[in-house]
C-alpha cells in the first residue's frame, strides 16, 4: 500500500537509485546485532563523514562500541519515501530506521511509525527540550510524537568568488535584482571555450523554485493552504525563469537538471551561482573534488529591493529519524536515534555538513572554526520557511510547480497563463 504518489521521474529513478552501503565496521559485520537504515546519501554523509567532513564517523563509532552492524540503503528523495512507506505498510519490514522529510510527515504516514513518547519517557534523548520545538510539533499527532528531527536543509546562495573577480563584480549580490544582473555578467566562456552559466538550480525539484518566488513575497502555498496568494509576485517569478532561460543564463538542460549535476557544475567551474542547501559548501570546496576549493562562498538568498519582508529569504526543509511500527528492532533503533541526536553527535554532524537541529551547535567553537557559513546559515534559518506546508498531496503539488516552471522557461506557456493553470491544478489537491 503506497502512501505517496511519486512522480514519474521518481519511479524511473527508483530502479537505479538504491545504493546499498555497509558502514565501515570491519569485523563488526559478523556481529549478531544489526540495524538496517534507509535514507538519502546526505544522511549517510552527515553521520559517517564519508565526504571528508571533520566530524568523522559518528555512527560507525557508535556501532563498534555497541557491537552493532550498520547497513545502509540510500535512495533519491522520491524513491526513498515510496520505499519507506511501502515497507512500513507491510506486516513486517527489514528496515529498522528511516528518514522522513517534513512534506511527507502527514498524519497517515506518521502513524505507520512507532510512537516515541514511551521510549523518550523511559530513556530520554539528552536535553530533548532544546530540539527545535517547531519541528517536533510538525511530527506530532494528537500529543503523540512519531519522529525525531535530525537535519534541516536551509537554502543558501552559493557563488564562485573567482568568477566574480574575473568579471569585475564585488559580491555577494545584496538583492535579487543584483543576483540576476550578476548571473548575466557571469554567463560567459572561460579559458576561451568552456561555457559558464551564471545561475542554476535543480530543475526537477520545486524547493529552490519557491526560494526564488519568496524573493518576490510570493509563496507557492501559504500556511493557510491558499494557493499562490500573491499572483503578481508569482507572475514576476515566472518571468524571471523565462528570461534567465532565454538569455542562456540557466543551462540548456535546466528542465532535467538534477542535484548531482549542479554540484558537478560548481566543482568544475561551469557555474557561477546556485541555490543549494548551506551544507553543500563542503562539497563545493572539497579540494579532492573541486577545481575551485576555497573560492566558493555562500550567503543567505537575497530578497527584492525594498521588500517588506526583509533583505533575505530562505526555504528550509527538515528530515526526521523514524522507526517503522513494524520494525523488529525498535529498542535498538531507539538507542541509535538517541545517540545520534545527543548534543555531541549533533555538533559532529554539523562538522560533516549537517544542518543542526539544536541551536546551541552554532555556538560551539568547533563549529564556528570549521564551518565558515555557520553564522550565515543561522541568520537564514531565522527567516526561512518550509517550501510547502504538510498536506497529503504536497509532493504532487510540488511536482506540478516544477512542471509549470519548466514549461514557462521553455517558452511553452506565458507567465500569466501559468499562474492561472497552477491554481487550477493545485487547489483541488489542497482541498482533497
Amino acid at each position: 500500500m503506497s502512501h505517496i504518489r511519486p512522480s514519474r521521474r521518481a519511479l524511473l529513478a527508483f530502479g537505479a537509485g538504491a545504493l546499498p552501503f555497509a558502514a565501515g565496521l570491519g569485523p563488526a559485520v559478523a556481529q549478531s546485532k544489526s540495524l538496517n537504515i534507509i535514507g538519502h546519501r546526505v544522511h549517510r554523509t552527515a553521520l559517517t563523514g564519508d565526504a571528508g567532513g571533520k566530524g568523522g564517523d559518528i555512527l560507525g563509532e557508535w556501532g563498534k562500541a555497541n557491537g552493532v552492524a550498520l547497513n545502509w540503503s540510500t535512495f533519491d528523495v522520491g524513491p526513498l519515501h515510496e520505499r519507506l512507506l511501502r515497507e512500513a505498510s507491510l506486516g513486517e519490514t527489514s528496515f529498522d530506521v528511516g528518514f522522513l522529510l517534513n512534506t511527507n510527515a502527514v498524519p497517515r504516514s506518521l502513524q505507520l511509525m512507532a510512537p516515541i513518547n514511551a521510549f523518550a519517557a523511559s530513556d530520554p534523548i539528552e536535553d530533548w527540550q532544546e530540539v527545535s520545538p517547531g519541528m517536533v510539533k510538525a511530527v506530532t499527532v494528537d500529543s503523540e510524537t512519531f519522529a525525531v528531527p535530525f537535519r534541516h536543509a536551509t537554502t543558501g546562495l552559493h557563488y564562485n568568488e573567482a568568477f566574480f573577480t574575473e568579471r569585475g563584480l564585488s559580491g555577494p549580490p545584496r538583492t535579487i535584482e543584483d543576483m540576476i544582473a550578476f548571473a548575466e555578467k557571469t554567463t560567459f566562456r572561460r579559458d576561451g571555450d568552456v561555457p559558464v552559466n551564471g545561475f542554476a538550480m535543480e530543475g526537477v525539484s520545486y524547493v529552490n523554485m519557491v526560494t526564488l518566488s519568496l524573493a518576490y513575497q510570493a509563496p507557492f502555498i501559504d500556511e493557510t493552504l491558499k494557493v499562490v496568494p500573491n499572483t503578481a509576485g508569482m507572475v514576476k517569478t515566472f518571468e524571471v525563469f523565462r528570461d534567465l532561460f532565454a538569455k542562456q543564463i540557466l543551462p540548456r538542460n535546466f528542465a532535467a537538471l538534477r542535484q548531482d549535476e549542479v554540484i558537478t557544475m560548481m566543482q568544475t567551474g561551469r557555474l557561477a551561482m546556485c541555490h543549494f542547501a548551506f551544507g553543500r559548501y563542503l562539497a563545493f570546496n572539497d579540494p579532492q573534488k573541486s577545481n575551485y576549493a576555497g573560492k566558493i562562498k555562500v550567503v543567505s538568498p537575497p530578497a527584492a529591493a525594498g521588500s517588506p519582508g526583509g533583505d533575505i529569504v530562505g526555504t528550509t526543509e527538515f528530515w526526521s529519524f523514524v522507526i517503522p511500527r513494524n520494525s523488529r528492532n525498535k529498542e535498538l533503533a531507539w538507542q541509535m536515534v538517541k545517540a545520534m541526536t545527543a548534543k555531541e553527535a549533533v555538533i559532529r554532524a554539523a562538522l560533516n555538513g549537517n544542518g543542526p537541529i539544536r541551536p546551541s551547535a552554532y555556538d560551539d567553537p568547533r563549529v564556528k572554526a570549521a564551518v565558515p557559513y555557520a553564522a550565515e546559515e543561522a541568520r537564514a534559518l531565522a527567516v526561512a520557511k518550509p517550501p510547502l506546508p504538510a498536506f497529503d498531496k504536497a509532493t504532487e503539488a510540488g511536482d506540478i510547480l516544477a512542471q509549470t516552471v519548466q514549461a514557462v522557461a521553455l517558452g511553452q506557456m506565458k507567465p500569466e497563463d501559468a499562474v492561472a493553470q497552477l491554481k487550477q491544478r493545485v487547489e483541488p489537491l489542497v482541498r482533497s
